[in-house]
């Protein structure tokens, strides 16, 4: 987790250990980030992951409000394949996302209140959830007030309680 670097014991004391002027960060990558990885960094406005990131762990970015560039550099990048629940909880700054073919589910609250998000990218399709998906988690898009549209693959067996709450913009979703 971020905050070890300057001095904390614990993700959950990121908020108080990162410095608020940190707004850039290019840092290596393993292919899974641990939980809290970046846990309230709330100031943290671009992330440059050199490596090829294909796991999130549960609250990895969660409420990272001001990150509008998640920037994984890796050649051949295809996205994340396994999302964690609130991985990206309440990152309001975020835009966009890149999901790997790969990925079958999005667990509750994935992507809860990410109120900027517009996007979320599979290959060239954008706004478009993996073939392979088959569940759409408690509340994963909830508040995702920009989001225009979203096409479910056929392969969706569930989608839970509250999936699409609050996503004011929302004027389009095919199954």
């Amino acid at each position: 987790f971020l905050g070890a670097s300057f001095g904390a014991a614990d993700y959950t004391e990121n908020l108080e250990y990162v410095p608020s002027s940190l707004r850039t960060l290019t840092v290596p990558c393993p292919e899974e980030l641990p939980v809290g990885a970046f846990y309230e960094c709330k100031d943290l406005v671009t992330l440059n992951l050199k490596g090829n990131l294909k796991t999130v762990s549960e609250k990895a970015f969660y409420r990272c409000r001001r990150l509008k560039y998640l920037n994984i550099q890796h050649e051949g990048y295809t996205g994340i394949s396994s999302i964690a629940a609130y991985s990206f909880g309440y990152c309001a700054a975020l835009g966009e996302i890149q999901l790997d073919e790969a990925v079958n589910e999005l667990p509750d609250g994935a992507f809860y209140s990410c109120s900027s998000l517009r996007t979320v990218r599979v290959g060239n399709q954008e706004n478009v959830l993996p073939s392979t998906h088959t569940d759409i988690g408690t509340a994963a898009f909830a508040y995702c007030e920009s989001l225009p549209s979203i096409k479910l693959p056929d392969s969706i067996t569930e989608i839970k309680d509250k999936a699409f709450y609050g996503c004011a913009y929302l004027t389009e979703i095919t199954i």
